[in-house]
């Protein structure tokens, strides 16, 4: 029994592992463009987008671009963001855990011989009902949801007064994500603590034809036997308790190396970039349920979870392209990502995936405004999460100054699968942020900055 708690404590650990990835680079212009930039890249984060871009930063007479940036994105209901945030709830298992020992130790007071239906038999049994009931109400909200989250920060460098520019970009992100499974059966067993203790403990409800299938009253004996969370069904031979959830996370450490150059194609001057990536992964999965974690001998958690841990080394480019359309002052690009998947097991077989996706963009440039608009032509993984983008935005303002807006389409999400973006550049300062509901937001902060 001094492990009933697990079954909050599990579910909360799994919930509250909360910040996801997209495909697009997760930079602060970009997210306030609503991630279309790939035919207006600016800056050492521009190369991070489409490494062609080098080539319009070296036309521009732009020298050395440097990079520190912040990005972090969580999707989660939000009802479950305030369930699991709620300090209210901090030691509700361990609540119910006290109240259910001291029921299974009360005696039946009240004589059967002369108690009417009304008469007490055990009172102030109503605390185990509150809790039952709440908990009820947390189990409703974490049944079947999952969270996801994705944290990353970038250095990186490019030079751009060569012919040839070149870029470093290291990044470090992790990426998480924790689902919960809630049977039927479990709601039932709390459901019935929360129905019949409500109030005081009657004779009536003692007494009644049908009796509880996890708590027995015997009124001549005086007792009151009670299926502890650790047993088992007494019909079925069935855990009372078979709530269950996984979660899984990668860290992945990234480097890259842009290389850029100008090719003459039919007469058509094409900027050409390629961004070879070289990464070392890390990750980890556990699957947790209750009668696991209710078996004193089990191994914990963490160490479970250290044990699936695996390691590997992987390799991808992305490669870049775009060009000038000879009558129109727009830029038009395309950019293949993660050309070679990539993929890692854990030990227990969780795989995260990365896969290939194209993209095709363009930006209207009329002095200080600018207009951009990006397409992902296929739907694709990036460490196992789905996503294809749709976004445009629109730019306003110089290198000291700029606002920005957009809307980000995302056909891949399930729920919250478009949003308004917003940003601004101030100097070196860039802060974006994708916006849908409070539970699904992505923000990015960085310094950076473009020499001539």
């Amino acid at each position: 029994m001094n492990r009933f708690v697990t079954l909050g404590a599990m579910i909360t650990t799994l919930c509250t592992i909360t910040a996801t990835t997209n495909v697009s680079a997760k930079d602060a212009r970009s997210i306030a463009l609503g991630g279309a930039v790939i035919a207006n890249g600016n800056g050492a984060h521009g190369v991070l987008s489409n490494p062609a871009s080098m080539m319009q930063m070296h036309r521009r007479g732009e020298t050395t671009h440097v990079l520190l940036g912040f990005s972090g994105e969580a999707r989660a209901d939000s009802d479950l963001v305030d369930t699991v945030t709620d300090s209210a709830n901090e030691t509700i298992f361990d609540d119910l855990e006290d109240e259910i020992e001291n029921l299974n130790s009360q005696s039946i007071t009240c004589n059967p011989f002369t108690a009417n239906d009304d008469t007490i038999c055990i009172a102030d049994t109503d605390p185990i009902s509150v809790l039952s009931d709440r908990i009820l109400n947390i189990l409703d909200v974490l049944d079947g949801e999952t969270v996801e989250g994705h944290l990353q920060t970038d250095l990186g460098i490019a030079f751009t007064h060569t012919n040839k520019p070149y870029s470093v970009n290291l990044s470090v992100s992790g990426t998480f994500s924790g689902t919960s499974d809630i049977p039927e059966g479990d709601r039932v067993y709390v459901g019935q603590f929360a129905e019949i203790l409500e109030g005081d403990l009657t004779f009536g409800e003692v007494n009644r034809d049908e009796q509880p299938d996890f708590i027995t009253f015997d009124p001549n004996l005086g007792t009151v036997d009670v299926v502890l969370p650790d047993e088992n069904d007494p019909v079925t031979g069935e855990p009372v308790l078979n709530s269950s959830g996984q979660a899984a996370a990668l860290i992945r450490v990234q480097l890259g190396i842009s290389l850029a150059r100008t090719l003459n194609v039919a007469g058509y001057k094409v900027d050409m970039g390629i961004t070879p990536k070289i990464s070392s992964l890390r990750a980890a999965d556990v699957s947790a349920n209750v009668q696991t974690e209710l078996d004193e001998t089990s191994r914990s958690i963490q160490d479970r979870f250290d044990d699936s841990e695996n390691t590997e080394s992987s390799f991808t480019v992305d490669l870049g392209f775009s060009t000038d359309l000879p009558t129109l002052p727009v830029q038009v690009a395309a950019v293949v990502r993660n050309l070679v998947p990539e993929s890692i097991e854990t030990e227990n077989g969780f795989e995260f995936e990365t896969t290939p996706q194209l993209i095709v963009g363009a930006a209207y440039q009329q002095g200080k405004l600018n207009l951009t608009g990006d397409l992902a032509l296929n739907g694709a993984k990036v460490d196992n999460f789905d996503t294809q983008k749709i976004g445009i935005g629109v730019e306003y303002g110089t290198q000291k100054y700029a606002i920005r807006a957009g809307i980000a389409f995302d056909a891949e999400r399930d729920e919250d699968n478009t949003a308004f973006t917003v940003g601004f550049g101030l100097g070196i300062l860039q802060v974006g942020a994708r916006i849908s509901e409070v539970e699904s937001t992505e923000i990015s902060a960085q310094l950076s900055y473009s020499f001539k």
